[in-house]
């Protein structure tokens, strides 16, 4: 018998109290989209909020769920910004168009697939 099986509602409170955590464990009932909700308080203690995106992954019987936080964008002050238009490319703008041109490989290599 599954947990579908027995007719929960929505959301189901398991009163266990994870000893180092302090968040007690939710069961959460999955849509007919395959959609979920993730528990506020979860959401508080990882900080995930609207727009957020997160990884998944199977491990097991299980899904492991993690919030995938963007990489900070690199400062004037970066010496990797010496190292730019180094390499022979052929274009006079690579050190201001860098990422531009990146993102026209990535939707290119994208449209392919």
């Amino acid at each position: 018998m599954s947990l579908m099986d027995i007719g929960f509602a929505d959301m189901v409170y398991i009163r266990y109290e994870f000893p180092t955590s302090g968040i007690t464990m939710k069961i959460i009932k999955v849509t007919e989209k395959g959609q979920v909700t993730i528990p506020v308080v979860f959401r508080r203690k990882l900080g995930i909020s609207n727009e957020d995106h997160l990884s998944i992954e199977a491990e097991g019987d299980c899904l492991k769920l993690r919030k995938v936080v963007p990489a900070n964008p690199l400062g004037p002050e970066d010496p990797i910004w010496d190292m730019v238009g180094m390499a022979q490319s052929g274009r006079s703008d690579v050190a201001r168009r860098h990422d531009d041109y990146l993102a026209e490989g990535e939707i290119a290599r994208w449209r392919k697939s």
